[in-house]
C-alpha cells in the first residue's frame, strides 16, 4: 500500500509540474510576443526613418540636377518658335539634345536608396531615354517634306512622356504623403 501511496504523489508531484512547466512557458510566450511586438515597433519606425533618409538623398539629387531640366526644357521652346524648319532641326539638334543627354546622364547619378523610389525613378528615366531618342528621330533628315510627319511623332511622343512624368509625381508625391513629407512644387519638377 505504501507503494501506491508513492505512485500517487508522484502522480501528483508529476502534475504540480506539468502545471509549473506550462506556465512558465505562458509566461515566456507572453514576454516573447511582447517582445516581438516591441521588435516589430522598433523595425517598422527604423523602415521609416530609413525610408525617409533615402527621399532626403532622392531629394537632393533631384535638386542638383533641376537646372540640367530646365536648360534642355527652355531650349525646346524657343526652338519651336523658329519658323523655319532647318533652324528648328538645327536648333533640337545643338540646343535641345546634348543638355537632355546630360540631364539624363545626371538622373542616372541620382542615390535612389528606396526600393519604391528606384521603381519611380528608373521609370522616369527610361520615359525621358524614349523622349531623346524621339527627338533624334524627329531632327533626322528633316525637311519640308518630312517636317509634318516629324512633328506628328514628337507631339504623341511628348504626350506619352508627360504622361510618364505625371503617374511618377502623383507616385513620388504618396510616397512624400506616406512619409509624411510635405511635397513643394519644386519638389514636382524632376
Amino acid at each position: 500500500m505504501n507503494h501506491s501511496f508513492s505512485i500517487a504523489v508522484s502522480r501528483r508531484q508529476f502534475g504540480i509540474g506539468v502545471l509549473r512547466t506550462v506556465g512558465m512557458l505562458t509566461l515566456l510566450l507572453i514576454v516573447m510576443v511582447g517582445c516581438s511586438r516591441e521588435e516589430a515597433v522598433v523595425l517598422e519606425q527604423q523602415k521609416v526613418f530609413d525610408s525617409r533618409q533615402a527621399v532626403s538623398a532622392y531629394a537632393a539629387g533631384a535638386d542638383a540636377v533641376r537646372k540640367s531640366q530646365q536648360r534642355w526644357s527652355s531650349a525646346y521652346a524657343l526652338a519651336v518658335q523658329s519658323k523655319d524648319i532647318d533652324s528648328i532641326g538645327t536648333r533640337v539638334q545643338k540646343d535641345v539634345i546634348p543638355p537632355l543627354q546630360t540631364y539624363i546622364e545626371q538622373l542616372k547619378a541620382i542615390p535612389t536608396q528606396d526600393p519604391m523610389i528606384e521603381k519611380h525613378h528608373m521609370a522616369l528615366v527610361t520615359a525621358y531615354d524614349a523622349l531623346l531618342s524621339d527627338f533624334q528621330l524627329f531632327v533626322k533628315d528633316l525637311n519640308s517634306e518630312t517636317y509634318n510627319e516629324n512633328r506628328r511623332v514628337l507631339t504623341t511622343a511628348l504626350a506619352r512622356f508627360h504622361r510618364a512624368q505625371s503617374e511618377y509625381m502623383k507616385a513620388m508625391s504618396g510616397i512624400y504623403k506616406d512619409l509624411g513629407i510635405r511635397v513643394t512644387e519644386s519638389d514636382k519638377a524632376i
